[in-house]
């Protein structure tokens, strides 16, 4: 048995047909694709042939990027790729409503809703790019975040909000330039380090520092003053 094989999770092209309301043999007639067809690709047995992903792709007006891999295997259903999907389906409904002369308070839901997911869609992107921080496995990455949950489970980040940027802030932790290219900055870059914020809902905010400024000068531009402290990871409380 392959690896594909073990893989439990719903694929996208799954989720595709169910919230459409379709069957997947309604779909075969209409396509000429077999229900052992769409067995193979949804079990990931086998990929989806490039001429029948052109097919599905037009059928469901979607780019077929979308429920497919670039190895052409069914995409697995991700909370992100769930969001995204829903986000291209309201655009759907929200242009054929446009095309149909539909008043504006019938549309406005539609649009409200996806105000709504273009946020959710943030909050995944964030989830992702804090577990591809964790899957690295990496000393340097698992003391800072080790340091962020530290200072919040201590009540410290709740102590008192500050807004930074347009975002509630609550504590501060300036990272050393090596941990700063850790956290994805170019390397060829030679930033002197970043203050991590992080707010009350564990959300987290780099700012990085340009190579010409000294931290306390950088610091000096933020609404509320933070005390100079260690770096390298170690928390560096805001000056409340």
């Amino acid at each position: 048995m392959s690896p594909r094989e073990t893989v439990p999770s719903k694929t996208v092209l799954e989720y595709l047909v169910m919230i459409n309301e379709q069957s997947y043999s309604g779909i075969g007639r209409q396509l000429g694709i077999t229900l052992q067809q769409f067995s193979d690709w949804i079990k990931k047995r086998r990929p989806i042939p490039q001429e029948r992903l052109q097919a599905l792709a037009t059928y469901f007006r979607i780019d077929g990027a979308v429920f497919a891999d670039p190895n052409h295997f069914a995409a697995p259903l991700t909370p992100l790729k769930k969001v995204e999907l829903h986000l291209l389906l309201l655009d759907q409904k929200v242009e054929q409503l446009e095309k149909e002369g539909a008043e504006e308070e019938d549309i406005e839901p539609y649009r409200e809703k996806k105000r709504t997911l273009l946020i959710e869609r943030a909050e995944q992107h964030r989830l992702a790019k804090h577990a591809a921080l964790l899957q690295q496995n990496d000393a340097r990455i698992n003391r800072i975040v080790d340091t962020v949950i530290q200072e919040l489970d201590a009540g410290r980040a709740e102590a008192e909000d500050w807004d930074w940027g347009g975002t509630t802030m609550s504590t501060a932790i300036f990272l050393s330039p090596e941990d700063t290219r850790l956290l994805g900055k170019n390397q060829d870059v030679p930033y002197t380090g970043a203050y991590m914020f992080t707010n009350n809902r564990n959300a987290a905010k780099t700012a990085f520092v340009q190579p010409s400024e000294q931290p306390a000068q950088w610091v000096s531009r933020c609404p509320r003053n933070i005390t100079s402290g260690s770096t390298g990871g170690y928390g560096v409380q805001p000056h409340l």
